[in-house]
């Protein structure tokens, strides 16, 4: 065949609740596909609207588009996390993530890297971003908040490219080729008002 891809995941659940996540990718293809992101999707309860992370921001950043973006402390709505294009697509990504958490002000989930992971957080369907030929989509427009919150937790995404302003790939090294790609995370449940940066380093093992 042109191609065979092996994907494995492994759930590792704890007494209190925590679960580590390991995943693992082999691809092998003579036709030396790109992938445009490796990683998990989470559809989580549609009132945790509020996001909190360690990692870079405060706005979006990308493998290949992230100077601009410190590492620090950050915390918003789940809704201003995305900025909407004319056309929709990508977008919100955050990248060198240490923690981020997830919750609703009364309860909540945290995801800690090992030792990172890129993720984004959107209130509504990832698939709206999803591009359709031809349609007349606009961002401003067909890009609202709903009762859904889609969290996406990342090994990466490929780089966004553009270096000529429009058009041009990515840098090689910015790309998911055919190869073997791992990352693991932490997934660990909270109740509001505990003190997230100590419980980012809570050791299980």
């Amino acid at each position: 065949s042109l191609s065979s891809t092996t994907l494995t995941s492994t759930y590792h659940v704890y007494g209190n609740g925590a679960i580590k996540v390991k995943q693992k990718i082999e691809i092998e293809d003579s036709l030396h596909s790109e992938m445009p992101r490796f990683g998990m999707k989470f559809d989580m309860p549609d009132d945790f609207k509020k996001v909190e992370w360690f990692g870079r921001g405060p706005h979006e950043s990308y493998w290949d588009r992230k100077t601009s973006a410190a590492i620090g402390h950050y915390s918003g709505s789940v809704w201003d996390q995305s900025y909407r294009y004319v056309r929709p697509q990508e977008t919100g990504n955050k990248t060198d993530i240490r923690w981020m958490a997830l919750s609703n002000g009364k309860v909540g989930l945290m995801a800690t890297g090992l030792p990172t992971f890129d993720g984004s957080v959107h209130q509504y369907p990832y698939s709206d971003l999803d591009h359709v030929p031809k349609s007349q989509k606009h961002g401003k427009l067909d890009i609202q908040p709903k009762d859904h919150v889609d969290w996406l937790i990342d090994y990466k995404q490929m780089g966004v490219g553009g270096d000529n302003s429009w058009g041009a790939k990515p840098h090689n090294h910015y790309l998911l080729n055919s190869d073997k790609y791992e990352y693991s995370f932490m997934l660990i449940p909270f109740e509001g008002g505990e003190d997230l940066n100590k419980l980012s380093k809570l050791k299980l093992d």
